[in-house]
């Protein structure tokens, strides 16, 4: 029952401070409204759910913050923003809910970031990949929301509470948000598609995708050379050093590959040496070192919030 009426979600913006941030002398900027929310996943998809039911005579479907705020207009963003900022899951006050969260908003950063520098490499729509990205914890967030709201009202939670919530509900949460709020279908299959295929046909965009919640997913230790035969990696025909090159340009870390020395083995049949003469290895010029490889239903709340 509370996934078919959950609407909101702990917003990592404070949306206070961004809407003054956006203030000039003519007003509200559009520009600098939309740079300082687009990180926040649940403000970017109700934005956009919002954006897409008030202008359903227009055809083709919002699937940008930037799409949204462009038909909604800056003030009218900034209310339904400042109005999401006023449900009582909107901040949570439980450390380890708040712990979950920064893991799931981390998470979502980076596989906006990889799937925004992934369309740039491959000429995609680098906006709707990485709005597909960020919305990937939808349902996570939602859950912890309705887990906040247990907490006020007198619930008792454990981190066994909150781990088993979040595997039994999220995916649930997510898909019922999106079908919902009518985010359009083909930023859904995007979203959905940072976990795995859900249809047989494969576009760069969805493959794009994958790979990019493959690499945000892989731990410090891990290597991308492990990504490399992956479906999404051979059908975007990316090689090992484009997807190290990716790795450091993002996060600046160098791939744990390139930091493993070859290991040098004697020629065969070569003579042995005393050990006080020098050897023939020494004596060898080093090769040079190769270089990679180049709510409710949206319309109500955008009537519900401007009224206030």
């Amino acid at each position: 029952k509370r996934r078919d009426v959950a609407d909101g979600a702990p917003l990592f913006v404070d949306v206070a401070t961004a809407v003054k941030l956006s203030q000039t002398a003519n007003g509200i900027d559009v520009a600098l409204l939309e740079q300082e929310l687009r990180n926040d996943p649940h403000i970017t998809a109700v934005l956009i759910a919002a954006a897409n039911s008030a202008a359903q005579h227009l055809g083709k479907p919002v699937q940008t913050m930037g799409g949204a705020l462009g038909i909604l207009g800056p003030v009218q963003g900034a209310n339904i923003a400042l109005g999401l900022a006023k449900k009582r899951m909107a901040v949570l006050t439980d450390d380890a809910l708040l712990a979950q969260a920064h893991e799931f908003w981390t998470m979502s950063q980076r596989t906006a970031d990889y799937a925004r520098i992934l369309g740039g490499m491959l000429e995609l729509d680098v906006e709707r990949c990485f709005c597909a990205g960020l919305l990937q914890s939808l349902g996570d967030l939602a859950v912890l929301g309705c887990l906040q709201e247990w907490l006020l009202a007198g619930g008792v939670l454990n981190e066994e509470v909150i781990k088993q919530s979040l595997e039994q509900y999220s995916a649930a949460f997510g898909s019922a948000l999106r079908t919902r709020w009518r985010l359009p279908l083909e930023l859904r299959e995007l979203i959905a598609a940072v976990y795995q295929y859900n249809t047989g046909i494969f576009t760069r965009e969805v493959l794009a995708m994958n790979l990019a919640g493959q690499m945000a997913r892989l731990g410090e230790e891990e290597s991308v050379t492990t990504l490399i035969k992956t479906k999404s990696a051979k059908l975007l025909k990316l090689s090992v050093g484009d997807l190290q090159r990716l790795r450091k340009k993002l996060t600046g870390v160098t791939d744990p590959s390139l930091l493993i020395p070859l290991p040098v083995e004697p020629e065969a049949g070569a003579d042995a040496v005393e050990d006080d003469e020098p050897d023939l290895l020494d004596l060898t010029p080093e090769a040079p070192v190769e270089e990679p490889a180049a709510i409710e239903d949206p319309g109500d709340a955008v009537q519900g919030v401007t009224k206030n």
